[in-house]
């Protein structure tokens, strides 16, 4: 909620709005996550949800209250200072133009001034008795004549009064019990010892003010990182366009030669493109409204605590401190993931030449997957076993490239092996998701030597997953005869 520059945003109607009922806001209570609603929209948020758990209908963030709104727990939720005396403002400017009339006397004058400490607007009869009234005249008043001028309502502010000695206000703050008193209460509930210590707000507001400022700068750097974030949502974006543009521009290549026969199976390959294109597109636009979000509730809850330091009400700092810190803690602990153009294969083209075309081999579309590799143990030197390479591939891919394995020996030599295709039957699509088909290959290898070797798995000139194995010596050992003491038997080899 960003501070009001003019006196006309003070009284912008939609600033004033509660976004759930849509009426001006009455006794408007602050949420955890620094969004205002009625006392009463809260309670029937609350009561929907089972009566102490809801969720905040702008941001989605849980709100727990300490006990059911049936039983008063919203009235524990802070009031919004600002909000509060923003309506205050509104009602003394309408005295210009309607009968607001005096709440303090029954003259029925029309009102002049509003009090921040008795919450009623004032005729003139009844602030010249404020001034004039020892017990009255520390009272933080704002005539109209005042309004116009933004040092006079930057003064003023709604007072908290301890709900135990109704008359005075809460100056002193406690801060074992982390909470505002007055002065009756530093001598009774929160006499200094052991477990309390009651300051004057002047005296303790600077050191919480400076710890607020240091988890803004904290949250600070979430903001940097979200829109770095936003950025590389803009790159993929362009990135998956210009590589899906490219890719359609080989397609329509290729099949221009073989428009006559392949016209029907180009048309299909680029709706897959256009497809994929779309899901992915959508995908990115996905995450960065996520993103945006993210990055439009951490800036709103900067922008509230902001406020609240540059408005430089002490007492308000206070009451609202430790619901700040715990927000700022919370938008400072997120977590903006890393989502770069490494998350995500480019879309790829293989064409076949026209001889291939003429025995029935077409293009294929592919994204590159992760294959896995299983090699039959034990391996041992100069014995053939048998590579088994697995891979899951949408019903996007096509044709019938196999890949090679690429086999380096204990000494650094590189050995390339050809596969071929196996069967394997599909596997099963959840629901929504799309058909897969299991692609098996294999080859038999013969290792030369003994020790650690790599196999890797290349299509093209694309090296994917690799596989460590160790293999065992055939240096063989003969046995033969018994241990033992007897005729025919030994004592030692």
């Amino acid at each position: 909620m960003a501070a009001a520059s003019s006196i006309a945003e003070d009284f912008d109607d939609e600033f004033l709005t509660c976004q759930i009922c849509f009426d001006l806001y009455e006794d408007p209570k602050l949420l955890p996550c620094f969004h205002t609603f009625c006392r009463k929209c809260v309670e029937g948020l609350a009561n929907n949800s089972g009566g102490t758990k809801f969720k905040c209908p702008v941001c989605r963030s849980d709100v727990k209250l300490t006990s059911p709104a049936f039983s008063g727990g919203v009235n524990k939720l802070k009031s919004n200072f600002y909000i509060n005396k923003l309506l205050d403002f509104r009602k003394l400017r309408q005295s210009k133009t309607s009968q607001v009339q005096c709440q303090m006397c029954e003259s029925h004058n029309q009102a002049a001034a509003v009090c921040g400490d008795c919450i009623k607007m004032l005729c003139n009869n009844c602030v010249t008795a404020h001034r004039n009234t020892k017990e009255l005249q520390n009272h933080s008043i704002i005539t109209l004549y005042d309004l116009e001028n933004p040092t006079a309502r930057s003064r003023y502010a709604r007072q908290i009064h301890c709900p135990k000695h109704k008359d005075q206000r809460m100056t002193f703050y406690c801060e074992p019990c982390e909470c505002l008193v007055c002065i009756y209460c530093t001598v009774d509930d929160h006499r200094a010892g052991t477990n309390h210590d009651p300051k004057e707000l002047e005296k303790v507001a600077p050191k919480y003010r400076d710890s607020i400022k240091g988890q803004m700068k904290k949250t600070k750097a979430v903001v940097s990182q979200i829109n770095q974030q936003v950025e590389n949502m803009d790159m993929e974006l362009t990135a998956t366009a210009q590589n899906c543009d490219q890719v359609e521009r080989d397609v329509r290549r290729h099949y221009k030669k073989l428009i006559s026969k392949l016209q029907q199976e180009e048309k299909e390959m680029i709706t897959k493109i256009h497809k994929n294109k779309r899901d992915r597109k959508d995908e990115l636009i996905r995450e960065k409204d996520k993103l945006n979000r993210e990055l439009d509730e951490t800036n709103k809850g900067l922008t509230f605590c902001q406020d609240i330091l540059d408005r430089d009400n002490k007492t308000e700092l206070l009451f609202l401190r430790q619901q700040m810190e715990e927000r700022l803690g919370q938008l400072a602990s997120q977590q903006t993931g890393n989502m770069t153009s490494a998350g995500h294969t480019p879309l790829t083209f293989h064409p076949s030449n026209l001889l291939q075309v003429s025995l029935g081999s077409l293009g294929s579309l592919s994204e590159l997957v992760d294959f896995s590799i299983d090699v039959e143990r034990p391996a041992v030197e100069s014995l053939p076993c048998s590579v088994t390479v697995t891979a899951d591939t949408v019903g996007l891919t096509g044709g019938d490239v196999a890949p090679q394995i690429e086999v380096t020996s204990p000494q650094g030599k590189t050995t390339l092996i050809q596969t071929t295709a196996h069967t394997s039957p599909p596997l099963a699509a959840g629901k929504g998701q799309t058909s897969r088909v299991r692609r098996v290959w294999g080859v038999e290898w013969r290792p030369q030597t003994s020790g650690k070797h790599t196999l890797r798995v290349c299509m093209g000139d694309m090296k994917l997953s690799s596989h460590t194995l160790y293999v065992g010596s055939n240096n063989p050992v003969l046995r033969f005869g018994q241990k033992g003491s007897q005729q025919g038997q030994f004592d030692r080899p």
